[in-house]
């Protein structure tokens, strides 16, 4: 039985309602058993909201990333560069920036694969129940696509 038909027989039997809700627990069951890909908007989430989970070379490099941005934008870039080294914003570990070396996004996709496999129970995606995009945040009561509203 394909999703679609499932869901049909889902409103015609329950009422839209329960239909929306079983899209939300089917995009949850996806997300579980890793049938969708990682991308690069999901690991930005992880990212942002469970920065607490990356161990301390990738916080290390997500700050060295960080300040090497803003540090391009600025004049005086050597002596700056020589004063973030000082203060530990920058590093020169190759280990470290050996995490860099394949570009940003693929270093968040390898960081957020790692979280989700390793705490698999603490990373909640908050899915509209009503277009199953994901929110802006795990807290979010209402859908940044659709308008969708989910308050109590």
């Amino acid at each position: 039985m394909n999703l679609l038909y499932f869901l049909m027989l889902i409103q015609r039997n329950r009422g839209t309602a329960q239909c929306i809700c079983a899209v939300g627990i089917i995009f949850i069951f996806l997300d579980i058993y890793k049938m969708e890909p990682l991308t690069p908007e999901k690991a930005n989430y992880i990212i942002a909201h469970y920065m607490q989970l990356l161990n301390e070379p990738e916080k290390i490099a997500l700050k060295q990333h960080r300040h090497s941005l803003k540090l391009s934008e600025l004049p005086d870039g050597e002596l700056r560069t020589k004063i973030y080294l000082r203060n530990q914003w920058l590093t020169d570990e190759p280990e470290i920036l050996a995490q860099l070396d394949e570009g940003y996004v693929q270093f968040i996709l390898n960081c957020a694969g790692r979280i989700l496999k390793d705490y698999p129970d603490e990373v909640f995606f908050n899915y509209c129940a009503k277009c199953g995009k994901l929110a802006r945040t795990p807290r979010a009561k209402q859908c940044r696509f659709c308008g969708y509203d989910w308050h109590e």
